[in-house]
């Protein structure tokens, strides 16, 4: 699990965080989901990690990080 944490006011869209390794992260749990009276703002499907270097590791993906809000992605390996 990749845990991403924004304990500001502000919304981060297009935010770039390093991953250990190629393959697709799909979010599992949003603390910004409106049922915990959230403002909803979630990261639909799955993310694709790409090669490109960040935070020190070889692969990054790219994400909406909602205000005020934890939210957890699940690694799933690439096929084939």
């Amino acid at each position: 699990l990749l845990v991403v944490c924004n304990f500001t006011p502000g919304v981060h869209d297009n935010y770039r965080l390093g991953v250990p390794t190629g393959g697709n992260w799909l979010e599992v749990f949003n603390s910004d989901d409106s049922l915990f009276g959230g403002s909803n703002f979630h990261n639909h499907g799955t993310l694709q990690a790409i090669p490109d270097s960040f935070h020190g590791h070889d692969y990054s993906i790219v994400l909406k990080l909602p205000p005020m809000a934890v939210v957890y992605f699940k690694y799933q390996p690439q096929q084939g």
